[in-house]
């Protein structure tokens, strides 16, 4: 939805947004034990690995072409959530995603699937990245006013809008 679909939503037909994962008791042990007692699920050995090509994508492409790890996100929200430890998380991201040698042959199994040529795949490899400022969005607008949409996003939607979050972590990230 664009902003102005959630304004007119939120404040003029009185709709308000509501998130239900926030509030569930998730554990994730937990949940991987009552799948593997009620259905017989079988763990694929890391984050995103459902298959080759989400395996390739989060485990080789984003960390090595955009300097993204996903793990992050989860080993944060477990040592958050007391499942895990502080220096554990730190452990599990010194290692590497999987196998080095299995996501060599990930990549090429991908490359064939995607029916490239290694000079075809090494060219958008070595391509700029792009941005998510490289694509028209209100990101320029929201960052102008964020210091007074701020508080008026958070009362007509009765909670802070991610994008705030992640302005500040961008912001305090280029301090450091």
């Amino acid at each position: 939805m664009s902003t102005i679909q959630i304004l007119l939503l939120s404040s003029v037909k009185n709709i308000k947004l509501t998130r239900p994962f926030y509030y569930l008791d998730y554990n994730k042990k937990e949940a991987q034990e009552l799948l593997k007692r009620e259905y017989g699920w079988e763990y694929y050995g890391g984050h995103h690995h459902e298959n080759v090509f989400t395996k390739f994508a989060i485990s080789y492409w984003l960390p090595r072409k955009f300097n993204i790890d996903k793990r992050k996100i989860t080993l944060s929200a477990q040592v958050l959530s007391g499942e895990i430890s502080r220096e554990q998380a730190l452990e599990m991201l010194s290692k590497s995603p999987y196998d080095p040698d299995q996501m060599e042959r990930d990549k090429d199994y991908v490359i064939k699937k995607l029916d490239m040529t290694n000079e075809e795949f090494n060219a958008i490899w070595d391509a700029p990245n792009k941005y998510f400022k490289d694509y028209p969005s209100y990101y320029p607008y929201i960052k102008k006013f964020a210091k007074y949409s701020k508080p008026f996003f958070k009362y007509i939607l009765n909670w802070t809008p991610t994008m705030f979050f992640e302005m500040e972590e961008r912001e305090n990230s280029k301090k450091i």
